[in-house]
């Protein structure tokens, strides 16, 4: 069963089916682990891209963005998601009217994931799309990074402790520290007395 989902419109000269017409390619693009995609772009009086429309895409981008071939085919990316960001109609269209592969990698908001994209254009006007979901990895990256900002905040505290004699200056450049290492979006310190009075207190950061 053909599953590789397709617009069967006279766009341009060569059929969409030309654009991926033989068999075993229907095949190797039904079974692909990635998300695969072809598109026309729009442009607008000055040549200047401003959306684009779906031709084709295989099941793995429907499992990936969550968005159905039936809903999709043959519509503008803005009447399927109006927010959508720029940048990818801007980097898509200058594949499309170029002629020159790109591959990079960005964020989608509307669909909350990261995307690693590698594209090319089989025609002029045209562009397909191969991409991997990557959100997993760049959300563990995130962390990964964060935990690092925290452990160099702690190693710097560690270091005013022993340099610094006045816990007012201690506690104020503390805070500053913390929330300037990016570590944490704020910091509080307090300085209480045996009865857990409070004696003084420091902040940083924005509210």
């Amino acid at each position: 069963m053909n599953e590789l989902y397709t617009l069967n419109t006279p766009l341009k000269p060569e059929s969409n089916n030309a654009l991926i017409a033989d068999n075993d390619y229907i095949l190797l693009f039904n079974n692909m682990i990635s998300g695969f995609a072809v598109h026309e772009i729009i442009v607008d009086d000055n040549n200047n891209p401003i959306d684009y429309r779906y031709i084709a895409v295989n099941p793995e981008f429907e499992k990936i963005t969550g968005l159905k071939a039936g809903d999709i085919i043959g519509r503008r990316i803005k009447e399927i998601m109006p927010e959508i960001e720029e940048y990818w109609i801007k980097e898509y269209g200058k594949v499309a009217l170029t002629g020159k592969p790109a591959q990079f990698e960005n964020f989608s908001a509307k669909l909350n994931k990261h995307f690693e994209v590698r594209t090319y254009s089989p025609g002029f006007g045209k562009f397909a799309v191969i991409f991997f979901d990557i959100t997993d990895r760049k959300n563990h990256e995130d962390k990964i990074s964060h935990l690092n900002l925290i452990l160099a905040s702690i190693r710097n505290v560690n270091q005013l402790i022993v340099q610094e004699t006045s816990k007012t200056k201690l506690i104020n450049k503390t805070c500053k520290l913390l929330t300037d290492l990016r570590g944490y979006h704020h910091a509080y310190i307090a300085l209480l007395d045996k009865d857990s009075n409070l004696i003084e207190m420091a902040s940083s950061g924005n509210d």
